[in-house]
């Protein structure tokens, strides 16, 4: 079990790498398509979970900045909060991503009105107050434990900021499961959605992106609401037990990771359009165009040694 253990958390760490490096090219890639105002890219959809990406990158570089720094130093203070945040914010976009697909399967002739540029800042705006609203509830102390500050019955009260993310991100959970059975039963009775047009494909590509998604969201809840659920119990533990535990936390981290690396390749590669794009940002369409100019002229100079080599043979042979 502990060789288990040992895999899992060297494989967490390597995946993580490898997110944070797809992450950002994702962000930078996003970002410039909705500047230059990509029809097919600058969606709601598109500008929350770039949004969603961003937290989680900077997530990963406050780590690596307080992994360097004291525990009580200024860093160590800003990774703590930001990192419970970050977890946290997990579970309302989650929700406001299923509800997108929901609306876009359900109410397909309101959904432009209903995600419109200023309504998706006013959604996103809400869903990201959602855990600052979750901590103004207790006072602000959840947070001022968070920062170390010197506040009574600390213990107690970390304690209760990890059943409120648990129960928290576990409605959320419960509520993308919903938005999506109900997005997927809806595409049977929208006949407009399951066309053969290139948007019909693309929104049906999306839908099931965000079913992969809830899926592994749904995963990643149930390892944290077993962590959780055991972490806050004052029970003493065997040393195999507490190895379990241990293990059901590094595959939840690995779950995450998992999951926000297969969001950004499914996004990444979603359709022909988008990855046309990405080859012309990547510049491979040009090495493709100068390695078929290459292959052009290497092909007509073998076609002409080949002739000359022909004619040279005839030439000898009528000499003969």
């Amino acid at each position: 079990m502990l060789l288990v253990y040992c895999i899992l958390d060297v494989t967490s760490f390597y995946t993580a790498i490898v997110t944070f490096v797809v992450e950002i090219f994702f962000i930078v890639f996003f970002t410039i398509q909705f500047v230059k105002k990509n029809l097919l890219i600058s969606s709601a959809y598109f500008y929350i979970s770039t949004l969603n990406f961003v937290i989680h990158a900077v997530s990963d570089i406050s780590t690596l900045i307080s992994s360097q720094a004291d525990a009580y130093s200024i860093f160590g203070q800003f990774d703590n909060v930001f990192q419970w945040y970050a977890y946290l914010i997990m579970g309302p976009i989650s929700v406001i991503l299923s509800l997108n697909r929901f609306t876009a399967v359900v109410f397909f002739k309101n959904y432009k009105d209903i995600w419109t540029f200023r309504r998706t800042a006013f959604y996103t705006v809400v869903v990201l107050s959602v855990p600052l609203v979750i901590n103004a509830c207790y006072h602000f102390r959840p947070m001022m434990c968070l920062l170390q500050l010197p506040v009574p019955e600390c213990v107690f009260i970390i304690s209760s900021i990890m059943s409120i993310q648990m129960y928290t991100l576990l409605l959320c959970c419960v509520i993308s499961i919903v938005l999506t059975i109900g997005s997927v039963i809806a595409t049977r009775y929208n006949t407009t959605f399951n066309g053969s047009s290139t948007i019909a494909k693309f929104e049906h590509r999306l839908l099931l992106q965000c079913c992969f998604s809830t899926v592994l969201f749904t995963f990643i809840i149930v390892c944290d609401y077993f962590y959780t659920s055991t972490a806050i119990w004052e029970i003493e533990y065997s040393e195999e037990e507490k190895l379990f535990i241990d293990m059901m936390l590094s595959i939840s981290n690995l779950s995450v990771e998992l999951l926000f690396l297969s969001n950004a390749l499914m996004l990444l590669l979603i359709s022909e359009s988008v990855r046309k794009t990405l080859f012309k940002f990547l510049l491979i369409g040009k090495f493709v165009k100068l390695w078929s100019r290459l292959y052009q002229k290497l092909m007509k100079w073998q076609q002409h040694s080949s002739k000359s080599i022909v004619q040279s043979i005839s030439a000898r042979v009528t000499i003969m």
